[in-house]
């Protein structure tokens, strides 16, 4: 895995790019989900979500996901890595991925429009876990699924 990058959140230089999801965004989407793993998990145990957790030193890229429902929050600086390997696991079993809404890069453009089952996009900015702030940019909740190519549904999330 490549080390930390420096990301500008509203003005303040940090040296990560692991958020913490906010805990309202996962209860909601477990309790529709129930997720089974998480393999970008923290390396603090405590700090887990789901059951089966994959942590950084463990390398999620490496490993396979199926059959759990899998619930993704990728290191957003390795996004050309992890949006692909949630298309490829979505194969076989549901990914719930949340992502910055970045629709200019190739990922989205591929592997969201192409080839997700669903987007839903969080209409306010997030604050994530331990910030300070609201995060720079706006996200999204994608959804592969298998058997569906091509998203199928567009929803917003108040």
């Amino acid at each position: 895995m490549s080390q930390a990058v420096n990301v500008r959140f509203r003005g303040i230089n940090t040296p990560q790019d692991k958020w913490r999801t906010p805990k309202w965004l996962f209860d909601r989407l477990n309790a529709e989900f129930h997720f089974d793993l998480d393999p970008c998990a923290a390396d603090n145990e405590w700090l887990w979500l789901c059951p089966r957790s994959i942590t950084v030193a463990e390398d999620g890229l490496t490993e396979r996901w199926e059959p759990a429902v899998t619930w993704v929050n990728p290191p957003f600086s390795e996004l050309e890595s992890w949006v692909p390997k949630c298309r490829y696991e979505g194969a076989d079993t549901t990914v719930v991925a949340l992502l910055p809404c970045r629709t200019g890069t190739k990922w989205w453009q591929y592997d969201v429009v192409k080839c997700a089952a669903e987007i839903r996009f969080i209409r306010a900015k997030l604050r994530f876990e331990g910030g300070t702030s609201v995060a720079p940019e706006y996200h999204a909740i994608v959804i592969w699924r298998p058997g569906v190519e091509g998203v199928a549904g567009i929803d917003v999330i108040d």
